[in-house]
């Protein structure tokens, strides 16, 4: 992630399937489909990015919700919640400290730094162009069709990478704050599987031959902004967390994360953008349009990997890593993974190293744990080290990924490639020349293993022979009801208050449940 920036695990899943063989009578030359990663993966281009401001996005996101609400004020109540309740300036938001676990302010009832001086965004405006250190400028625009389930319930995710002015170095590269929103595109006909993706793939290898720049940026912002034919924008209020109907009927997918160092301890978060419009005619007006934190995925609190650490869910956390270490063990940089249950994930991932929350895990692991984890390992023959598998962890998550991993040994001969000093897409380094004009630089990791994969990825895809599908059979309705009881009084007073009426707990309730891996397990830039 920037904040990656992107998004939770690092990793490929499985490698995709080897391109079908050509039709009769075609070659496999005619065929192939070179694929420019530097255009059809990872657009960075200062002429192309500068088209996508922060301001066009929220706004567009409001006007979708209909919320009666501005890019400030949604962009304030966002960042509030890095705020504890006496220092909150919107008082129905979320605020760090809502939640107590033995005093202390908590997140999935593990330990939540509360509150962060990232909280003073919630007094700033970044549209305000005579406060330029204080706005917020597009990096970078991402292609992750890797992301698209097999199965064909989505498309993927199309994000776009925001940072604060103030990391640029004419503004002295302090403060730094970057913004990823990573909008999970639904497949028009699921039931087509993911074949009715192809236009939205064949949309990003065209780019590559589009010389012009100017054309690409409008093809971009159309993308982005309309949306293909047959398909919704990618900027849509549907595709960054929850939109729940008037009925109380949605789901939730998609994600926003910030990646922030405005004070100490590089801090990565994930949010889901949440439009609630239940009860908006019994009891209220208009939709509530809000930014709630939510669990950073595929990052468990680090202490779990202590046995003597005394919260209850430690015993199942171990069992089920245990359990995984054939996945972990994989000898492909582009294979390892594992999953991690929500139940075990912390509010924050800490990328940075020398605080007791880091999340570098093999710290963590005690001697009886290390024993489990050697036991997984010879039971599959592997001669990995436990240590290995912890540092295999920590590489998928966010902070490992954005810096704790890099240059380490993983084991198998893989070395963890290198990030760009917290972010995979760098405003701190200012401008760099590229041969479609100045373009902000990106990670190591990203040139040299994450967009090598992902472009074989594209490509074998674009060189499979397409498949027939029937268009005109129902999809399946993804929906899930979450319905609430707008005539009860305490309801009543909550939604006449303003307060915030879904929960983390409806979240997960209502989020889409992918039945096949993606392409790439890699969330993250």
């Amino acid at each position: 992630m920037l904040a990656a920036t992107g998004s939770a695990a690092c990793f490929v899943e499985e490698l995709p399937p080897a391109p079908p063989e050509p039709p009769p009578g075609e070659s496999a030359e005619s065929l192939t489909v070179p694929i420019d990663p530097r255009r059809s993966l990872a657009v960075t281009e200062e002429e192309i990015v500068r088209h996508f401001p922060l301001v066009d996005v929220l706004q567009q996101l409001i006007t979708q919700s209909g919320a009666p609400t501005t890019p400030k004020d949604l962009f304030n109540q966002w960042f509030d919640t890095f705020n504890d309740q006496s220092s909150g300036v919107v008082p129905w938001s979320p605020h760090c400290d809502d939640e107590l676990t033995s005093g202390v302010a908590s997140f999935n009832q593990f330990p939540w730094d509360c509150p962060r001086a990232e909280g003073t965004e919630a007094h700033t405006d970044p549209f305000d162009v005579s406060r330029e250190p204080d706005g917020y400028i597009p990096l970078g625009l991402f292609n992750r069709f890797d992301l698209a389930p097999k199965s064909g319930e989505t498309c993927g995710e199309y994000r776009i990478v925001y940072a604060r002015e103030s990391g640029v170095p004419k503004s002295g590269g302090d403060s730094r704050n970057l913004l990823i929103f990573e909008a999970v595109l639904p497949n028009p006909h699921p039931e087509c599987g993911v074949e009715a993706c192809r236009p939205v793939a064949e949309f990003w290898s065209d780019l590559t031959a589009t010389d012009d720049v100017e054309t690409r940026a409008k093809r971009l912002r159309e993308f982005y902004f309309h949306g293909l034919p047959g398909f919704k924008p990618v900027v849509h209020v549907d595709h960054y967390g929850a939109n729940l109907s008037s009925g109380g009927y949605g789901n939730s997918m998609g994600q926003i994360r910030t990646n922030s160092f405005i004070e100490r301890k590089w801090m990565l978060r994930e949010f889901k953008l949440v439009n609630d419009c239940r009860c908006n005619q019994a009891a209220r007006a208009s939709c509530r349009l809000a930014m709630l934190p939510i669990t950073t995925k595929a990052n468990p609190y680090p202490e779990l990997w202590s046995s003597s650490f005394g919260d209850p869910r430690q015993p199942a956390f171990q069992s089920s890593l245990a359990a995984q270490v054939p996945s972990l063990a994989v000898a492909d940089i582009n294979a390892f993974t594992y999953d991690v249950g929500d139940q075990f994930n912390s509010g924050q991932s800490i990328a940075e190293g020398g605080f007791p929350d880091s999340n570098d895990y093999v710290v963590f692991m005690d001697p009886l744990f290390r024993n489990d984890v050697q036991t997984a390992l010879t039971g599959i023959g592997s001669s990995l080290l436990p240590e290995h598998i912890a540092d295999r962890a920590t590489a998928l998550s966010c902070g490992g990924c954005h810096q704790l991993s890099n240059g380490r040994d993983l084991g198998d001969g893989i070395t963890w490639p290198f990030s760009r000093r917290f972010v995979h897409v760098d405003e701190s380094s200012g401008l760099e020349p590229g041969p479609d004009g100045s373009r902000w630089p990106i990670s190591q990791a990203l040139t040299d293993v994450f967009l090598p994969f992902r472009q074989k990825v594209l490509e074998s895809f674009l060189t499979s022979r397409p498949r027939k599908c029937d268009e005109t059979k129902d999809p399946v309705d993804s929906r899930k009801s979450l319905p609430l009881n707008c005539r009860d009084p305490r309801v009543v007073e909550e939604v006449r208050e303003g307060r915030v009426l879904v929960t983390e707990e409806d979240l997960r309730k209502l989020e889409l449940t992918i039945r096949e891996a993606p392409f790439n397990g890699h969330s993250v830039h």
